[in-house]
Formats: structure tokens, C-alpha cells, sequence
């Protein structure tokens, strides 16, 4: 147990490393091979990005509530591979629908389409939230890494290739990013993948189910969208300066 222990330390650290580099690298070596207006529409996007989160209204947070210190071998996996479809099925109807709403009624400009796009991706990291809440909870803190370190790295190596490459454009560096939050979200499917061999709940029976996640997941999602306003302020800010808000 005690070996277990060490090498889920182990992999959350270098996880967290990888992070670290990837921020580290945004924040401090981009904005050096990147125009002003395109370093502040790829800050616009993660400022937009950041609370695209509130359009789950809770969901993944209250399944990690609920799941949490539970072993994985104990979770109802029919439970887990519904809320993880009708989750994506969800953002899927929501993107769209803000989608169609700001290409009729708004100027088609670029902030529109940044708006579109980070709001689109949690087609991706909403139900990929989902499989990390679970694997978080139960212990699973080495697949949970694995996931973390290979959507981190990907992107981290993106970032260096478009710098040698001279190619640091901000659709390019959003489209990285999605392409790592995709790859994360498959390694967490595969290492998740006895949840996807069993058949889902029908909406009508698993609605309560849905309703008490989100009921018990929002105060979480509140509280951790007001620390994301607080460590958010540096990209508001400089995208009001940059005059793109």
C-alpha cells in the first residue's frame, strides 16, 4: 500500500511539474514571439475558457462530491457512463445553440468566434471533467496523472514547436490546445474503458440522479469560479488594455 502510495506521489508531482512548465512557458515566453493583439486574443480565450465551466452548472463537481473516497471497484458504472454521455450531449446542445445565437444576432468578429470556440470545447473537457473527478476520487491518482501529463505535454511541445517554427498564431495555439484537451480526454476513456462497456440509464430514470449532482455540485463550481475571478484578473486585464474587451 505503501508502494502504491509513493508512485501515485510520484506521478501527481510530475504532473504538476508539467503544468508548472506549460504556465510557466505562456506566461513568460510567448508573449516575446507573439504580436501584442494576438498574445491578448489567446488570453481573451483562456479568460473565456476559464469560466466556460459555469455552462455544466456543477455537474462534474457534484459527481466528485458524490463519488469521492469511494473505491473504484464500488462505483455504478452504468451511473458513470450515463452521466458521461448525456453530459456530452448536453455541451453539445448548449455550444450549438450559443453558437447559432451569436452567428445570427452578433457581429461575426473574432472575439464572437473566440467566445464560440471556448465554449465549443466543453464538448471535450465536460465530460472529461467527469472521468477526472472519478478517477480523483476513487485514488486512481496514477491514471488521473497519466491523463493530466500527456494533454499537458502535448501542448507544452506544441508551444516550442510554433516558437522554433515562427508560427505562434493564436488560432493555431487554441487549436493545440484543444487537440490536448481531446487526447487527455481519450486516455482517460481508455483507462476508464469498463465504464463504456455497459449500457446507459434511460434520461426519464436517470434525471434525479442528474438533478442531485448539480444540486450538490454548484456551491462547489461557485467557489472555485470566484478564486478563477481572483488568479483571472491578469488576462482581463490585459485584454482591456489591449482593447479587446
Amino acid at each position: 500500500m505503501k508502494k502504491a502510495f509513493m508512485k501515485n506521489l510520484s506521478f501527481s508531482f510530475i504532473s504538476n511539474i508539467v503544468v508548472l512548465l506549460t504556465s510557466a512557458l505562456s506566461i513568460f515566453i510567448l508573449p516575446k514571439f507573439m504580436a501584442v493583439e494576438e498574445f491578448g486574443l489567446y488570453q481573451l480565450y483562456l479568460l473565456y475558457f476559464s469560466y466556460s465551466g459555469l455552462l455544466q452548472l456543477g455537474w462534474a463537481d457534484g459527481i466528485f462530491l458524490k463519488y469521492g473516497g469511494l473505491q473504484y471497484d464500488d462505483i455504478d458504472k452504468r451511473e458513470i457512463k450515463s452521466h458521461f454521455i448525456y453530459s456530452l450531449i448536453y455541451s453539445a446542445l448548449i455550444s450549438a445553440t450559443v453558437a447559432v445565437f451569436l452567428i445570427l444576432y452578433r457581429s461575426f468578429d473574432l472575439k464572437n468566434l473566440i467566445l464560440i470556440v471556448s465554449i465549443v470545447i466543453t464538448v471535450v473537457t465536460t465530460p472529461r471533467g467527469i472521468l477526472y473527478y472519478i478517477l480523483q476520487g476513487t485514488g486512481r491518482m496514477k491514471e488521473y496523472s497519466a491523463s493530466v501529463i500527456l494533454g499537458r505535454l502535448f501542448f507544452l511541445l506544441s508551444i516550442i514547436g510554433l516558437v522554433i517554427t515562427h508560427k505562434t498564431d493564436f488560432i493555431l495555439l487554441i487549436l493545440c490546445e484543444l487537440l490536448s484537451q481531446l487526447l487527455a480526454l481519450m486516455l482517460s476513456m481508455y483507462n476508464m474503458r469498463d465504464i463504456f462497456k455497459v449500457r446507459i440509464l434511460g434520461l426519464r430514470e436517470f434525471t434525479p440522479s442528474i438533478r442531485t449532482s448539480i444540486n450538490i455540485g454548484f456551491k462547489l463550481l461557485v467557489a472555485n469560479i470566484a478564486s478563477q475571478l481572483m488568479l483571472g484578473q491578469n488576462r482581463y486585464l490585459f485584454s482591456f488594455a489591449s482593447g479587446l474587451l
